[in-house]
C-alpha cells in the first residue's frame, strides 16, 4: 500500500487561513453579520431620538402620561398657572392612579368591556359590509343613507372610537376612506354638526394616531367652514353652501343657537395649535369675548338664540337644551385645555354654573332634582329632555377640576333624576322629555299624568328614545370622578337594555316609544358608535386609559389631548 502523502505545518496552515478567508466571505455569514450590525445601528438611533425627544413612547400611549402638561405656545393660553389640576391631586373623591378597585372589580368589569366591544364592533361590521361611505346605515334593512352632507360621517365619527378599540384594522379602511374624501359634493352644510362630527372626528384620530392626512382633511373643512363666520356681527351663521359659498341661518331655529355659536371653540383653538393657522383661534375665540361682554337677564346664562346679521339676541329662552349644554361644557374644557390658563373661560364657567344652582334647579318634596328652562318672560319652564343629562358629567369634571363640591352634589342629585327616567319604563330605556308640577300646578294635569307623578315623580311628554348618548355620557364622567361602582351598574344595566331593545340586524335601532321594545324607528346616528357605546365602553376600562386629567372629550364625543411638552409650539 503507497504511503499516503504527509502535509506539512505550512500546509496546513495554509488550508487554515483559505478556509478562513472562504468564511469570511460565506454569504450566510455576511448576512448575520449585517444583520447583527443593523439591529444595533438601528438600537443606537432610537435611544438617541428618544433622549432627544424626537421619539417618545407616550406620543401614541393613549394610557395615563407622566408627563408635564405645560410648555404650551404663550400666545394661545397665556402664562402658566400653579393650579391644582391637573398636575395635583384632586381635592374630591377620586384618588390618582386608580385602576381597579379589587381584582374581583377588574374581572367584572373588563367582562362588561369585553362584550361592548363585542357590540360595537359587530354595528361598525354591519355599516362596513352594507353601507361604507354612506352617511348611516339603516339598521333594520341595511342600506344606506344620506343624512350628513354625504361625505360618510359614520366612517369619520368612528375613527377615534375605533382606535381606543384598537381595532387597527378597521381603522385603517376608515383611513383610506378619508384619503378619497373631497367636500365639494355638499350642498347647505349645517356648520355646527359638521365641525362637530367630521372636524372632530378628524382631530380625535390625528391625536391617537398622528396621521397627517387627517390634519390635512381637518384643515381643509375647517377652512371652508370658516366662512360662516362672515357675517356683520362675527356670530357664525347655522349653515353654509359650499358650492356658493353663502352662509344663512337655517328657518327652523329662526338664528343661529347658542351651543352652534358657542359649543365649538375646542376644535379651532386646537386645529390653530397644530397648524398654525391663527384664523381658527381668533374667529372662535371673537365669538366668546361678544358673549363675555354681553349683558344678560341672568349673569352667566345666555339665552338660546341670536341673529348673526345684528348680534342681537333672538329671544330671551334660558335653556341649557338644544347643544346650549354645549357651550357651558365648552367653556369648562377651554379651561383645561390651556392648562389652567384662560381666566376668561374660569370665571365665565363658574359664574354660568352658579346661575344653574340659582335658577334652574327644581327640587320636589321627595328631594328629586330637575333641570329646568326658563321662558321669555323669565318663569321656569318644568320640563327637561334627554340633553340635560349631559349636565351631571360637566358639573362632575368641573367640581374635580375646580374644587367645587356643591357642583359634584348637584351632579350626583342630577343623574338619579336621569337614571329614574330609564328605570321606570318597560324597556329600562329614556324618553325624550319629562315633566314635573309644582303643588300649585298639580291639579292642571290630567290623570295619567297624575297618576305618573304618584308612581315616579314625573311624566313623559315625549315617549322616543333615539340612541342617546347623554345619560351614559354622565354616568362615565361621575364613575371616572368618584370611583362609585354605582354608576357602572346603572351603565350596565343600560346597555343590556340597549341589546335587548334596541339590537337588530344590522346595528341598532332607536325606539319611537320606549313602554314598546318593538315601536323601532329604523335609525342609527353616528353618535350612537361616537359617543354611546364609546363612553359606555370607556365605562368599564382602567382609568388609566384616556384618564380625564390628560384628554377631554368634544361636543361630537371626540378626544382632545392637554398638549404636553413635546408638541410643537404654534408659529403664526
Amino acid at each position: 500500500m503507497p504511503d499516503l502523502p504527509s502535509h506539512s505545518a505550512e500546509t496546513r496552515n495554509g488550508n487554515a487561513r483559505g478556509n478562513s478567508v472562504m468564511r469570511l466571505f460565506n454569504p450566510k455569514i455576511l448576512f448575520r453579520r449585517r444583520l447583527v450590525l443593523f439591529v444595533f445601528f438601528c438600537t443606537v438611533c432610537m435611544l438617541l431620538l428618544y433622549h432627544t425627544g424626537v421619539v417618545n413612547p407616550d406620543r401614541f400611549s393613549f394610557h395615563r402620561s407622566e408627563n408635564a402638561l405645560v410648555d404650551q405656545d404663550e400666545t394661545l393660553t397665556g402664562s402658566v398657572s400653579n393650579s391644582s389640576f391637573p398636575n395635583e391631586q384632586s381635592k374630591l373623591e377620586n384618588p390618582a392612579n386608580t385602576y381597579y378597585l379589587s381584582a374581583e372589580h377588574k374581572k367584572l368589569s373588563l367582562g362588561r368591556q369585553a362584550k361592548v366591544r363585542a357590540a360595537l364592533l359587530s354595528t361598525w361590521g354591519a355599516y362596513f359590509s352594507n353601507a361604507f361611505g354612506q352617511d348611516e346605515i339603516v339598521p333594520l334593512t341595511k342600506e344606506g343613507k344620506l343624512s350628513h352632507n354625504g361625505w360618510g360621517v359614520t366612517v369619520v365619527d368612528s375613527l377615534d372610537t375605533l382606535l381606543i378599540l384598537s381595532s387597527q384594522y378597521d381603522y385603517i379602511q376608515g383611513k383610506q376612506h378619508v384619503k378619497n374624501m373631497t367636500f365639494s359634493h355638499g350642498t347647505v352644510v349645517p356648520y355646527f354638526e359638521t365641525t362637530s362630527r367630521y372636524i372632530g372626528g378628524f382631530l380625535g384620530a390625528y391625536e391617537l394616531m398622528q396621521d397627517a392626512i387627517m390634519l390635512e382633511k381637518a384643515t381643509e373643512l375647517g377652512d371652508l367652514l370658516a366662512q360662516a363666520f362672515e357675517s356683520p356681527s362675527g356670530i357664525p351663521y347655522s349653515s353654509l353652501d359650499f358650492i356658493t359659498g353663502e352662509a344663512t341661518t337655517a328657518a327652523h331655529t329662526e338664528g343661529s343657537l347658542l351651543g352652534e355659536i358657542g359649543g365649538l371653540q375646542m376644535e379651532f383653538r386646537r386645529l390653530a395649535q397644530v397648524t398654525g393657522k391663527r384664523h381658527f383661534l381668533e374667529k372662535s375665540q371673537y365669538v366668546i369675548d361678544f358673549l363675555d361682554q354681553s349683558v344678560t337677564k341672568i349673569p352667566g346664562l345666555y339665552p338660546q338664540a341670536f341673529d348673526p346679521d345684528s348680534g342681537k339676541f333672538k329671544s330671551q329662552v334660558v335653556s341649557l337644551e338644544n347643544t346650549g349644554h354645549r357651550f357651558y361644557e365648552t367653556l369648562l374644557k377651554q379651561y383645561l385645555f390651556s392648562v389652567n390658563t384662560l381666566e376668561q373661560y374660569r370665571v365665565m364657567y363658574e359664574r354660568a354654573a352658579d346661575a344653574i344652582h340659582k335658577h334652574l334647579i327644581y327640587v320636589d318634596s321627595e328631594k328629586r332634582t330637575f333641570l329646568a328652562s326658563l321662558d321669555e318672560d323669565g318663569k321656569m319652564v318644568q320640563s327637561m329632555n334627554h340633553e340635560a343629562c349631559a349636565v351631571p358629567g360637566m358639573l362632575a369634571l368641573g367640581a374635580q377640576a375646580l374644587n367645587r363640591p356643591d357642583d359634584l352634589l348637584l351632579a350626583k342629585a342630577l343623574i338619579q333624576t336621569c337614571i329614574g327616567m330609564a328605570e321606570t319604563t318597560t324597556t329600562g330605556l329614556p324618553p325624550s322629555r319629562i315633566g314635573w308640577a309644582a303643588k300649585d300646578q298639580y291639579n292642571e294635569l290630567s290623570s295619567q299624568h297624575k297618576n305618573e307623578i304618584q308612581r315616579h315623580g314625573f311624566y313623559t311628554i315625549e315617549k322616543d328614545y333615539q340612541l342617546w348618548p347623554e345619560i351614559v355620557e354622565s354616568l362615565f364622567m361621575l364613575y371616572r370622578v368618584t370611583l362609585d361602582r354605582q354608576y357602572q351598574e346603572a351603565g350596565w344595566k343600560f346597555f343590556l337594555a340597549l341589546e335587548k331593545h334596541c339590537k337588530v340586524k344590522y346595528g341598532f335601532s332607536g325606539l319611537k316609544d320606549v313602554g314598546n321594545g318593538e315601536s323601532k324607528d329604523n335609525h342609527m346616528d353616528s353618535q350612537f358608535l361616537a359617543k354611546t357605546m364609546k363612553y359606555l365602553y370607556l365605562l368599564f376600562t382602567p382609568t388609566d386609559l384616556l384618564p380625564i386629567d390628560e384628554y377631554l372629550f368634544t361636543s361630537g364625543g371626540h378626544v382632545i389631548r392637554i398638549p404636553r411638552k413635546w408638541e410643537s409650539r404654534i408659529t403664526a
